[in-house]
This record gives C-alpha cells, sequence and structure tokens, in this order.
C-alpha cells in the first residue's frame, strides 16, 4: 500500500520541522556554526552560514538530524562564502522506519558526490522521486542522487553534508542549504512549525479615523400599471 504522505509536493524541510536539528563535527569559526543553515531564506554574504575555524582543513561532516523519516527530492547547496569556496562534496544517508529509535552510532552511506565543482549552486536531484513540480536551475550545478538501497532516499532520518575539498587550501564553508523532500510519514505534521499570523497589530496609541457611513438613497420603485 503507498504511503498516505508519498503524494505530497516536496518542499524545503529546514525550516518547517520544529525538532530538526543540524551538527558539525569540527569547531566553527566566530559564531559561524551549523546551525545558521537552518535558517531560510539564507543570505548569501561573508557573514552568513557555515564556516569552520581556520585551522581546520576537510573532511568536515555537518549532519542533519530529522524528528521522522523522509523521502529527499533534492540538496541544494551553495558552496561560497566571501572569499572561501568548498568545492567538492559527498552526500550520505542514514535510514530508518519511523517506529525505530536512532542508533547512538549510526551508519552511513553515501547517495551523491562531486568534485572540483565551481563556486555557486550545487544541486543533488534524486530521479526516482515522481512530482508533478520539478527542481529547476538555469545556473546550478547538478548532481544525481542515487543508490541501490533505496531506503536511503526513501527513509532517510539523517542527511550528512561532507566537504572533502576546498578551493586553493581555503577554509570549509556553506553559505545556504535546502533539504527539499516530504515526510515518510504523518507524524511529520506534529513537528511543523505554524506559519506566523498575518494578523495585523493595533498600536492603541494610535486612533483609528473615525468610520464615516454613506448616505442612505432610497429608490422608488415603480409601480407597475
Amino acid at each position: 500500500m503507498a504511503n498516505a504522505c508519498s503524494n505530497l509536493t516536496p518542499m524545503n524541510l529546514l525550516p518547517l520541522m520544529r525538532d530538526v536539528d543540524i551538527t558539525c563535527d569540527k569547531p566553527c569559526y566566530d559564531g559561524r556554526m551549523a546551525k545558521n543553515l537552518l535558517n531560510y531564506p539564507c543570505s548569501l554574504n561573508s557573514s552568513s552560514g557555515f564556516m569552520a575555524e581556520r585551522f581546520v582543513k576537510p573532511p568536515v561532516n555537518l549532519v542533519v538530524k530529522f524528528p521522522c523519516s523522509i523521502r529527499v527530492k533534492a540538496i541544494i547547496v551553495n558552496n561560497t562564502s566571501g572569499s572561501f569556496t568548498s568545492d567538492s562534496f559527498e552526500i550520505l544517508s542514514y535510514s530508518l522506519s519511523n517506529n525505530m529509535e536512532p542508533s547512538k552510532h549510526p551508519v552511513y552511506k553515501r547517495i551523491g558526490k562531486c568534485y572540483n565543482v565551481k563556486p555557486g549552486e550545487i544541486i543533488f536531484i534524486n530521479h526516482r522521486y515522481r512530482t508533478v513540480g520539478e527542481i529547476c536551475s538555469t545556473e546550478g550545478q547538478s548532481f544525481p542522487l542515487a543508490s541501490h538501497d533505496r531506503t536511503l532516499l526513501n527513509n532517510a532520518r539523517h542527511v550528512m553534508i561532507r566537504i572533502t575539498h576546498t578551493l586553493n587550501g581555503g577554509l570549509p564553508v556553506i553559505s545556504c542549504l535546502q533539504i527539499i523532500g516530504s515526510p515518510h510519514s504523518k507524524e511529520f505534521f506534529k513537528s511543523l512549525t505554524p506559519l506566523p499570523s498575518k494578523t495585523e497589530t493595533v498600536n492603541p496609541a494610535v486612533e483609528s479615523p473615525p468610520v464615516v457611513s454613506a448616505p442612505r438613497v432610497n429608490i422608488p420603485m415603480k409601480r407597475r400599471e
């Protein structure tokens, strides 16, 4: 039987899920921690996103942990921050059914990779994910997400972004990260972050202008003869 949530339109899950977490196995530089990547829309300026400490060299592992399993459609990475560029990546996944607790020592398996890419946007796409909409970009560099073990893409609980090389020996950086997909369980909806209310804030110190009603006009009905 098909999963009830499998036909949902894919979305960027990072800003939507209240209990999503991201960790890094290396120290960050001056507040440029991995958790900055959970913010979206993200800024591409030199003071945002993730940057490793100045003595850190690749590999650097950033692990996104979801509160339930997800189906991964695409992973979009902007690999440049200021004068630094991370030019080689591996994408790994740890799969798990929703009714199981994650292991303290999860085993990650590779689902994507790229080497010596240009500065800018990198898109890893799961072409087996069938939806009405498509992930399109006119400038992004595209690479496949694939594995013989389909649970790594259809039941992903953790997604690891591994920086394996940087341009000219610079600092490992990521200025923006999106993980596009859909929940594999209805439990996802319990972890959604509520959208902000559209109700306008009224300042009681400012008086509202008086409401002037339009004069009523009585239009006589023409009597039928």
